[in-house]
């Protein structure tokens, strides 16, 4: 099963090939699910029990937390529950850079890097990582 939070441009793309692919997929959602416009846009696959919806967060965490906030939290949460971590892109010293240390450091979690001179320093953290 193939999980993530699928709010990048990038990620956004990839889902529909995904889906065509027959694989699994889960969408941790970082808001609530009747604000997801992805609900309608892939009943069919939600239907078919390709794609399922996790929203892990009350409705009233809209309020108390910015999207950033919610969107970090889910993110921790997805890579926590993933047994590996695929990368898109990783600013150095950013949220997700950092959330990847964390995910090899205390989860012991292989994390792969798309090949980008922005993920080089991940890559090679990576890389230099005994799993």
């Amino acid at each position: 099963m193939i999980i993530g939070g699928f709010h990048s441009p990038a990620e956004r793309a990839c889902l529909p090939i995904l889906l065509k692919g027959g694989c699994q997929v889960a969408i941790w959602l970082s808001g609530s699910v009747s604000q997801e416009p992805m609900v309608t846009l892939f009943q069919d696959a939600i239907g078919a029990g390709r794609l399922t919806l996790i929203a892990p967060f009350p409705p009233e965490d809209e309020l108390n937390f910015t999207p950033q906030e919610r969107a970090h939290r889910r993110n921790q949460l997805v890579a926590s529950t993933a047994q590996a971590l695929l990368i898109l892109y990783a600013k150095q010293g950013g949220k997700i850079d950092r959330l990847c240390q964390r995910a090899m450091m205390e989860w012991v979690k292989p994390v792969y890097a798309v090949n980008h001179p922005d993920n080089q320093r991940l890559i090679e953290r990576a890389k230099a990582w005994s799993w």
